[in-house]
């Protein structure tokens, strides 16, 4: 119930809270497009990744929203017009399942389709998007978000339990009025209360903290196949082999190779799951490339200085590369 004051400071009236269905609210049409747009009406930053996502295998289901948080966690966002079944989260859970296994090249791919963005934009916007100092890539514990009108008792037993062993969920209420033709909704977290949320975060990213430090190359490289581990070995041996002086600069979002002479950076290595990207601090039209491997980002956002960028993958021959990294390194040294 609301009460209706008005400009005398008089209770006009009483009014009772009623259900989406009586007021043709529908989820997809309505209540996914609202949160979409505006996914901080739940009580937190959230980036939308996507909505109505279907890719599953020998499945009709859709999710309804995909997001990620400000920490760099999935967020899957379940939603119900009227009351939460007792099966809700059962069905957020399978979404979870699913998408503990996808990596951050993944969600860029997602976001850049749902967007009509290039990767490299959904990159850049994601990365920037997160502030969590120490994210590298997904971990396979998304959160859930729960989202209905009303919830019965079972389903939030259920959640509270759930929550005990681990599971990271939350169910924010939806209550709706009808007001001069108009609807008010108040969203409100209900589970778990705001001041224990925060609390958790805290004691999540403080114990993060104390296990893993970002500025390593280990860090970098602790979520990344052996064979990647294997090539970065390789390509930082060949770096380092130009000149012993030669320093490694790990960074947030990358490593970067500093020259002794200049003490600039003349190469930066960002380390995703298949592949090596490695930006040289060169000018467009400054690179001898014959093979024309190197892509121009000169008008495109990415991370370090340099308008070239080069992919390795285990499978490929590290001697042509090397020849343009070592045009960088000879230009700051």
């Amino acid at each position: 119930m609301i009460l209706l004051i008005n400009q005398e400071k008089e209770l006009e009236k009483l009014i009772d809270k009623a259900k989406f269905s009586e007021m043709g609210v529908w989820e997809r049409t309505h209540m996914e497009e609202w949160i979409a747009k505006h996914p901080e009406i739940l009580g937190e930053e959230l980036l939308t990744i996507t909505t109505e996502y279907a890719d599953y295998d020998k499945t009709s289901k859709r999710l309804d929203i995909l997001a990620i948080d400000r920490e760099g966690k999935l967020v899957i966002i379940e939603l119900k017009r009227d009351t939460a079944e007792k099966f809700v989260d059962l069905q957020a859970i399978h979404y979870a399942a699913f998408f503990s296994t996808h990596t951050f090249e993944d969600v860029v791919d997602i976001r850049a389709e749902f967007t009509n963005k290039s990767q490299e934009e959904a990159d850049i916007e994601i990365r920037e998007f997160i502030t969590n100092d120490e994210f590298q890539d997904l971990d396979d514990q998304p959160r859930i978000i729960l989202v209905a009108n009303e919830f019965k008792e079972e389903t939030l037993a259920a959640v509270l339990w759930l929550r005990d062993v681990g599971v990271d969920i939350t169910c924010v209420k939806f209550e709706a009025y009808e007001v001069d033709e108009k609807i008010v909704v108040t969203p409100n977290i209900i589970v778990p209360l705001p001041e224990a949320k925060q609390f958790m975060i805290y004691r999540e990213k403080k114990s993060k903290q104390s296990s893993e430090k970002r500025s390593t190359e280990d860090y970098h490289l602790r979520t990344v196949p052996d064979d990647i581990k294997d090539l970065y070995a390789k390509i930082s041996q060949n770096v380092l082999n130009l000149d012993n002086k030669i320093r490694v600069k790990p960074k947030k979002w990358y490593i970067a190779f500093v020259s002794s002479v200049s003490n600039a950076n003349f190469i930066y290595a960002e380390i995703y799951q298949k592949d090596i990207k490695i930006v040289l601090n060169l000018k467009k039209g400054e690179l001898n490339d014959p093979e024309c491997i190197a892509e121009d980002v000169s008008e495109k956002g990415h991370r370090g200085n340099g308008d070239y960028r080069i992919t390795i993958s285990p499978d490929h021959d590290l001697n042509y590369f090397m020849t343009l990294i070592k045009q960088a390194y000879e230009k700051y040294s």
